[in-house]
């Protein structure tokens, strides 16, 4: 029976080979003292310590067992990452030897068909099964702890004392809230007595926490006693809680559900129908509860609980199934007991399917390795994503590629861009990052990971596994002549410094080059030149008898030939990371402000304000031909003619001057005002970003707003 689960165990680990970040330690550790043994300068937890130093003595023991396994690995020319599976396999064994060992005591505790239910109610389960061989803290202490509740049913006093010590001291700080409920248990009901205790457990505690402290403090390099440091970060300063909170209540209503199964429904009978279970049950829901004062929680701090709760679940499985001739209820619920089982199963099968998708970084990897087959002295470049979803060293199979997990690096860097393959988290392809990095590799693969489940209505299966992409494998692009390249700086100029860690696609940066601005200051110099023209026209015009509207439609005429003329606008955009772009297609139009110079009215108002204060030449319409042969009659001398000329060519190119000056402080703002309302916009509901860049969005948004706005006016004049 006890083959039966490891194998289940095994498949569990062929299934879902790869690694996270959680385990990366241990994983690490054995990794090391397998391959690199007394040179502590490349052991991995140097480069990376991680948040809080962990014990060396539960790689140690694993890496006793399995280093038979890795000689010959190594005789045969065997990868390394075979070794990975072997590891694995054996922290399931050793699970799998205390778990046994328990249920012995079970079946002869409570009976032989107990024993059964409980270990089919076990296999079937989804959690325990699948972190049996993981090498998670948690793990690394289970086996201690079935140990030690085997030694609590036998009242092996010593034993429990010592394996709940070890599991305390080494492994998981946590643990005395567990195994000391069922010490007091025994105090209270005079199974052992204080006194005895402590001649017990004072000397074993503090050889074990020298034990811990000798061994850890040679592997760190520093004196130190890691569970303690664990303690204090985790529960004394709830420093933990920074990786996230939940409810009080999250382990009643969704990690023991989740880990239980179906079989969570008969936890509760069988506390009522067996009673003889209520010692061994009881502080485990205590434990539980007692555990949901913190707020970080995980499925896998109460992973020990699960062994009990099953105990109760197969007491009443067994009640049920004993009774099914009594009467034709006992039998339904007979046929129950059996189909949660089957329950079981389905619902294990889809949460592995689920698991699998949970490891982009080995995956990764993996296809790295069939990609370049073949190849020699090539380096890879692998990202924070990939190395915490399932790369480890195990998977560097290649002894004469660099495998590379340098952090802080920037993706305008040139060392980034000289590795030959890149494991990157994958974002859209017009971010800032994308943007820097296609400039030197391209994308030859990516690797998919979980986003979320949907339903289906026209398949077999009910549900669907949904999938996004996680992460590209990007390959160096030789082909590329020598060329200068976007940095970094030029990048956050225009797109925000923070919009590298945004999945949302970022409006790229356009800035006029020196062509664009050497043009634009031709036009400029062009605008003033037509402005001067103008002023020679209207003064050849006061040589002849005129009238002012006239001029007045001559000049606003001028306006509106530079109104019409096309001028470079200089776009720069900048989204800062805690924008959101939400916006639909109706609101638009009124975001994009006019992007025109002044208009035609101001100019109108403005002109006729300036040509009243201006000195004329000519009388009004009004006036009779009487008036006009007077005026003639007093027409001033040439040189006092040649002053008001003067005077007033100066007073027109001082009027050029400030409605030039004024277009542009009107232009500024409303250039302003449109790349404040631009952080709020969403170009996907209104462009197709698979077919055209961010900045042909943009374009062809200011654009429509052009033209819409020339059709206002039209409508205005």
């Amino acid at each position: 029976m006890s083959v039966l689960v490891f194998l289940i165990a095994a498949a569990h680990c062929v299934y879902t080979p790869f690694t996270k970040v959680e385990e990366s330690f241990n994983l690490q550790a054995i990794h090391d003292l397998l391959y690199h043994r007394t040179n502590l300068t490349d052991y991995d937890h140097h480069e990376f310590p991680g948040v809080v130093p962990r014990t060396f003595l539960g790689p140690l023991f694993i890496t006793f067992l399995v280093t038979p396994i890795a000689t010959l690995l190594e005789m045969f020319e065997i990868n390394k990452f075979w070794m990975q599976y072997a590891v694995r396999f054996t922290l399931a064994a050793t699970v799998v030897f205390a778990w046994n060992r328990l249920k012995v005591t079970i079946l002869h505790k409570f009976g032989v068909t107990v024993g059964v239910w409980f270990m089919l109610i076990t296999a079937t389960q989804f959690h325990f099964m699948f972190y049996m061989s993981r090498p998670l803290p948690n793990i690394m202490a289970l086996p201690l702890v079935l140990l030690a509740i085997d030694y609590w049913l036998n009242r092996c006093v010593k034993r429990f004392i010592v394996c709940s010590g070890a599991a305390i001291i080494i492994f998981r700080a946590e643990l005395a809230m567990l195994l000391g409920l069922y010490l007091l248990y025994d105090i209270y009901y005079k199974r052992i007595s204080l006194p005895v205790f402590l001649r017990i457990a004072i000397p074993a505690g503090v050889l074990l926490v020298v034990l811990t402290v000798t061994v850890d403090s040679f592997f760190w390099g520093r004196a130190l006693w890691p569970e303690a440091e664990v303690f204090w970060f985790n529960t004394v300063q709830n420093k933990s809680s920074e990786w996230g909170t939940s409810p009080f209540l999250w382990y009643v209503y969704s990690a023991l559900p989740r880990a239980m199964g179906l079989s969570i429904v008969f936890v509760p009978l069988g506390l009522y129908l067996e009673t003889r279970i209520r010692s061994l049950v009881v502080p485990a829901v205590v434990f539980v509860l007692l555990f949901s004062c913190l707020p970080h929680k995980e499925l896998r701090f109460i992973i020990y609980v699960f062994p009990l709760f099953n105990v109760a679940a197969a007491c009443a499985c067994n009640r049920l199934w004993l009774n099914r001739q009594k009467s034709l209820w006992n039998k339904f619920l007979s046929f129950v007991c059996i189909g949660h089982l089957f329950g079981n199963t389905l619902l294990t099968m889809f949460l592995l399917l689920v698991a699998g998708t949970n490891y982009p970084g080995g995956v990764a990897i993996s296809r790295f390795h069939r990609l370049a087959a073949g190849e020699t002295n090539i380096s890879i470049h692998i990202d924070n994503l990939s190395a915490q979803s399932g790369v480890s060293r195990f998977a560097q199979i290649n002894s004469d590629w660099t495998y590379s997990k340098r952090e802080n690096l920037r993706p305008d860097d040139e060392m980034l861009h000289r590795f030959d393959y890149l494991l990157t988290e994958a974002q859209d392809k017009y971010s800032d990052k994308m943007r820097l990095l296609s400039q030197t590799h391209e994308i030859v693969e990516f690797v998919e990971c979980f986003n979320s489940i949907g339903l289906q209505y026209h398949s077999v299966l009910p549900v669907k596994i949904k999938t996004k992409p996680c992460i590209f494998i990007m390959r160096r692009r030789y082909d590329l002549s020598d060329r200068e390249r976007l940095r970094w700086s030029s990048v956050l100029e225009g797109s925000g410094a923070n919009s590298l860690n945004d999945a949302t696609p970022t409006v790229p940066s356009t800035e006029l080059n020196e062509e664009e601005e050497q043009e634009e200051d031709e036009e400029e110099e062009q605008d003033e030149d037509e402005q001067a023209e103008t002023v020679d026209e209207q003064e050849q015009q006061d040589d002849a008898p005129s009238d002012d509207e006239d001029k007045d439609e001559s000049f606003v005429d001028t306006l509106k030939k530079e109104e019409r003329r096309p001028e470079r606008r200089k776009r720069s955009v900048a989204f800062s990371k805690s924008s959101s772009l939400r916006m639909n297609s109706r609101s638009i139009p009124p975001l994009i402000p006019k992007l025109r110079r002044v208009s035609i009215k101001q100019a109108e108002n403005l002109n006729d304000h300036q040509l009243d204060n201006q000195p004329s030449t000519a009388k009004d319409d009004d006036d009779d031909e009487g008036d006009e042969e007077e005026d003639d009659e007093t027409q001033p001398p040439a040189e006092e003619r040649a002053k008001l000329t003067s005077s007033f060519v100066q007073s027109s190119k001082s009027t050029g001057g400030r409605l030039k000056e004024a277009r542009k402080l009107i232009k500024e703002e409303k250039m302003r005002k449109m790349a404040s309302k631009l952080t709020k916009a969403s170009f996907s509901e209104v462009c197709n970003l698979d077919r055209m860049s961010m900045k042909e969005c943009l374009k062809k948004l200011i654009d429509d707003s052009g033209t819409l706005v020339d059709e206002l006016d039209d409508e205005d004049d």
